[in-house]
C-alpha cells in the first residue's frame, strides 16, 4: 500500500507547488501561456498519479486479501483460498490487525476520492452540457444562421438585458455574446476587442482549462490548496486572452476595454457567469508593458511541465526495480 500512497502524496504535491511555482514573481504573469502550461501539466500528471495509485491499490487488493486469511483459525484459511481461486502458498501470516486496517482504510479513501472525482466529473459535465444546449437553442431562435455563413465561425450575438455582461459560449458553432446594457456602453472599436478577446479565449481552449480546473474544487469543497489552483488557471486564462488582445488593437485599447468592463468570459456552467476578476491589476500590467521574460526562464517551465508528466509513471516502475 505504500505505493498508492505515495503518488497520492505526488498528486496532491503537484496541486500545490504549480500554482505557488507559477505566482512567484512576475514571470508567471509576463509569459503567461508558459505558466498555463505548466499548470495544466501539473493537473495531468495529478491525474495520472490518481489513476496509478488506483491500479497499484487493486494489484495490493489480493495481498490484503490473501492476509486476511491468514488471520483466520484453523484450516479455513486453506478452504477461502480454495474458493476463491487463490494462491495459498502466499499467504502471509506476519500482517498484524493494526496493518490489515491500516491497509483497508487507506484503500477505502482512495478509492472514495477516485469515485468521488468521477461522479463530480459526470454531473458537471451534464449540467453544463444541458445548460449549453439550452442556450445555444435560445441563441439560434434569437440570432439565426445567415445563407453562406461558415457553420464554425465564432458569432457575435447581442441579447436585450439590463445587465452589462459579455460571455462566450464554446462549441460549434460558438457564440460571443454581448448583451444590449454593455453594447451601448463600448464604442465600435472597444466591441471589436471584446471579440478578439472572446476569440483567443475559444481557440485557447480556455473553457476545458477552467473546467478541469474547477473539477477538485468542486469534488473537495473547502481545500485552500484547489481552490488556489482554480484561481490561478483563471486568473492566467484573461492575462493570456488580455496579450492576444493588446496585439491586435494596441495595449491602450485593450486596456480601456478591461476598464470599463467589457470583457466577455467563457460560459462554463449554467447561467451567465461572472466577470474576470482583478481588473485594476491587469490594467495596470498592460500600461506598464513589462519586458518579456527571456528564453531560459521558458525553457525551465516548459522542462518543469515534461518532468510532471512523466514523474507518476517513473514512481510506478520503482518497484519493478527493487529486489524483492
Amino acid at each position: 500500500m505504500i505505493l498508492p500512497l505515495v503518488l497520492l502524496a505526488f498528486a496532491v504535491a503537484a496541486m500545490a507547488v504549480a500554482p505557488r511555482a507559477t505566482s512567484r514573481g512576475t514571470w508567471g504573469s509576463r509569459t503567461p501561456r508558459p505558466a498555463l502550461l505548466l499548470l495544466v501539466a501539473a493537473a495531468v500528471s495529478a491525474g495520472q498519479a490518481l489513476v496509478l495509485a488506483a491500479l497499484a491499490a487493486v494489484s495490493a487488493g489480493q495481498a490484503l486479501v490473501l492476509a486476511a486469511l491468514a488471520a483466520l483459525p484453523g484450516g479455513w484459511a486453506a478452504l477461502v483460498a480454495w474458493a476463491l481461486d487463490l494462491p495459498t502458498a502466499h499467504v502471509r501470516s506476519d500482517y498484524g490487525p493494526h496493518v490489515l486496517l491500516a491497509d483497508a482504510l487507506g484503500w477505502a479513501v482512495l478509492a472514495w476520492m477516485l469515485m468521488n472525482l468521477v461522479a463530480t466529473a459526470v454531473s458537471l459535465a451534464h449540467r453544463a452540457g444541458r445548460a449549453g444546449r439550452k442556450s445555444r437553442a435560445h441563441l439560434r431562435g434569437v440570432a439565426p444562421r445567415l445563407p453562406g455563413e461558415r457553420a464554425r465561425a465564432a458569432r457575435l450575438v447581442v441579447v436585450e438585458s439590463v445587465l452589462p455582461v459579455a460571455y462566450c459560449l464554446p462549441g460549434r458553432p460558438a457564440y460571443v455574446v454581448l448583451t444590449t446594457a454593455l453594447s451601448r456602453r463600448l464604442t465600435a472599436p472597444e466591441q471589436q476587442a471584446l471579440f478578439h478577446r472572446a476569440r483567443a479565449q475559444l481557440r485557447g481552449g480556455h473553457h476545458w482549462m477552467i473546467r478541469w480546473a474547477e473539477l477538485p474544487v468542486r469534488a473537495f469543497p473547502g481545500v485552500a490548496v484547489l481552490d488556489l489552483f482554480a484561481g490561478q488557471v483563471r486568473r492566467l486564462a484573461d492575462i493570456a486572452a488580455d496579450d492576444f488582445t493588446a496585439r491586435r488593437v494596441g495595449r491602450a485599447a485593450a486596456a480601456r476595454l478591461i476598464a470599463r468592463g467589457g470583457c466577455a468570459t467563457l460560459m462554463v456552467g449554467a447561467g451567465i457567469p461572472k466577470q474576470p476578476g482583478a481588473t485594476a491589476e491587469r490594467v495596470r500590467r498592460l500600461l506598464r508593458a513589462d519586458s518579456p521574460v527571456g528564453v531560459g526562464r521558458r525553457l525551465a517551465a516548459s522542462i518543469g511541465a515534461g518532468l510532471l508528466l512523466i514523474t507518476p509513471a517513473g514512481l510506478a516502475l520503482v518497484p519493478a526495480f527493487l529486489p524483492h
